[in-house]
């Protein structure tokens, strides 16, 4: 589950707008972006000459996640597929009657307890396995009463993790996509425009502040503590247009995972408020994290909400400083 507390009094259209501005408009490094642009501007937008792509289109998802059968623990209230830990994450179908909240409750060897909302009757359902390789405890909880819990189901299951970058490959409940998602198909549009996968996270950051308009709405019952546990609808977003900070965090994230790219949705804190964005790998700069800006080689903390509502460098760099306002709290 995600709550968004969001501290009374917060302007929100100023909080998910100043984050992060980007320096581009020095760099020339060949088959990245040349020409000076801002939030909301798709790079070689206008321009007569057609991008050549360079790099292979991933025309059919090559990280779909699936429940095998191979190793399952199986209870009155749950099945736990994790056949395919070693990939970096479990399965998990509700089968039990309560007719409450459930939740999903997975505590990893790095000591961090995520909790879920999990949906009945929709099958299975993909969890994350982000704290690496050992040992995690699996609890399934009832509600009760009120903010009280009762656990339904307990176990352990051991993943040993082959490659430190799959768990951030495949969809998850989060991140949520198949073949017939739109973001996918947009995924492959933007590839087949891009000279390079640098410059493929270049053309999709700025895909996804021109899809989005920031839902002012939504985020007033954020504020409001009308909405919890929110989960982005991808399809949804992609056809209305509009979102929150969770919203773009997660497109983005979809668009470079169905193209193989790994990549992290991150949850914590701009300051005081509970916050979404991105972090990114690539082969020239491993992750990509803990500053804010893009110098032409090198992306951090992207973070397409900020950034996609706001021009304004100095605004940003009074409210981001250095970047320790960003203080990460759960990756999906």
């Amino acid at each position: 589950m995600l709550d968004f507390t969001i501290k009374k009094g917060t302007n929100m259209k100023k909080l998910c707008s100043v984050k992060f501005y980007i320096l581009i408009c020095t760099f020339v490094m060949t088959g990245l972006l040349s020409a000076c642009g801002g939030g909301g501007s798709t790079p070689n937008q206008g321009s007569d000459t057609p991008v050549v792509g360079t790099i292979d289109v991933i025309e059919t998802l090559s990280h779909v996640p699936v429940a095998t059968g191979e190793n399952v623990h199986v209870s009155d209230a749950v099945e736990i597929d994790y056949s395919n830990a070693s990939q970096g994450y479990v399965m998990l179908n509700y089968i039990g009657n309560h007719d409450a909240k459930i939740k999903l409750q997975l505590k990893g060897p790095d000591g961090r307890t995520y909790t879920y909302n999990l949906a009945i009757g929709e099958g299975y359902q993909v969890f994350p396995l982000t704290g690496g390789s050992g040992t995690y405890v699996v609890n399934v909880l009832h509600q009760a009463s009120g903010d009280k819990y009762s656990t339904a189901d307990s176990t352990e299951i051991t993943a040993e993790i082959k490659d430190e970058f799959t768990t951030y490959l495949y969809p998850n409940q989060f991140v949520d996509y198949s073949e017939e998602t739109l973001a996918v198909g947009k995924s492959r549009d933007m590839a087949s425009q891009s000279t390079s996968s640098m410059n493929y996270i270049e053309n999709v950051y700025y895909e996804v502040m021109n899809i989005i308009e920031y839902d002012e709405g939504l985020a007033e019952l954020a504020l409001q503590g009308t909405i919890s546990g929110y989960i982005p609808d991808l399809d949804n977003v992609v056809s209305s247009g509009k979102g929150i900070c969770f919203d773009y965090a997660a497109l983005m994230v979809a668009m470079l995972r169905a193209q193989d790219i790994p990549s992290q949705l991150v949850i914590g804190y701009a300051g005081e408020v509970y916050h979404a964005w991105v972090n990114v790998y690539t082969e020239e700069s491993g992750w990509i994290d803990g500053a804010i800006q893009f110098n032409g080689n090198e992306w951090s903390l992207l973070d397409p909400t900020f950034s996609d509502n706001t021009n304004d460098s100095k605004q940003t760099n009074e409210y981001m400083g250095d970047g320790t306002n960003y203080l990460e709290k759960y990756i999906y």
